[in-house]
This record gives C-alpha cells, structure tokens and sequence, in this order.
C-alpha cells in the first residue's frame, strides 16, 4: 500500500483511500508526530521480562532518555 502511494504521488497524481485506509493512514501518522513516552521506551529497550525496577534502572533510563535526546523530544 504504502509503494503503490509514493509512486502515484512521484509522478504527480492524486492519491484517493477508502475510509478504512484512510484510518489506517491517519492512526500511523499519529504514532509519527507523537514522541514515545519515556517509560514505553525502557519497556522496549529493558531486556528482562517483566523487570520490576524499570522506573529505577539507571542503565534502562539512560538509554531511553538518549532515544529521546535523538527523537529531539
């Protein structure tokens, strides 16, 4: 879906969604403009299940505020 868009709008066409496309387009818009919160990121980059010091770990918290620093939020 996502090359057939780029090649319409590469060569100047217009590009037409159904409403279900259009919702799906919007929602990963969405997720774009919106910076990941901090606690989301060292849920990603904690590598142990289920860890119980994800809001303490300096290692876990310092890597997600250097995604953040790089995200520029």
């Amino acid at each position: 879906m996502a090359t057939r868009i780029e090649r319409r709008a590469e060569r100047g066409l217009i590009v037409q969604l159904l409403p279900d496309t259009a919702r799906l387009c919007a929602a990963g818009l969405r997720q774009i403009a919106t910076p990941p919160r901090r606690d989301e990121i060292v849920r990603i980059v904690c590598g142990i299940k289920r860890c119980d010091r994800r809001g303490s770990c300096y290692a876990c918290i310092g890597k997600a505020n250097e995604i953040l620093r790089l995200l520029g939020g």
